[in-house]
């Protein structure tokens, strides 16, 4: 269901209407991490408490492809997403840009333990620019 749609918004807006509490949907097996793209405008979900802290994992997170805007919206940051596994080399994978890293809630300290090359590797800028560009 592409959630842009008129189509789709309507189906979403009916779902809200039959069953506004998102986890009886997850009670029901009625949802999975992909669905939280779509629906995470209208209902308040949280991706770790939600589906069960420890239980996602970042790997979940990454297949399920879901946006940076979506991620954010659904209770995670940067500091979230290392405890439920994202290392340097896996912040690539998410192909987010600077600007969606620091909505995530990026910090220099975050940067710091970073080599040079997985700086370049995520951001496509040098350590020293990054790490200048960024509160503590």
């Amino acid at each position: 269901m592409d959630p842009m749609s008129m189509e789709g918004q309507r189906t979403l807006d009916l779902l809200y209407t039959l069953q506004p509490d998102f986890k009886e949907w997850l009670n029901a097996k009625r949802v999975s991490l992909v669905d939280c793209e779509a629906m995470h405008h209208k209902w308040k979900i949280d991706l770790l408490n939600d589906f069960g802290y420890g239980k996602v994992m970042i790997g979940e997170i990454l297949q399920a492809n879901l946006s940076a805007r979506c991620i954010h919206g659904c209770g995670l940051d940067v500091d979230k997403l290392i405890k439920v596994g994202m290392t340097p080399d896996i912040m690539r994978l998410f192909h987010f840009n600077l600007q969606e890293w620091i909505r995530l809630g990026l910090r220099r300290d975050h940067i710091e333990p970073m080599t040079h090359a997985q700086v370049d590797s995520v951001f496509s800028l040098t350590k020293m620019i990054l790490e200048a560009s960024l509160i503590r």
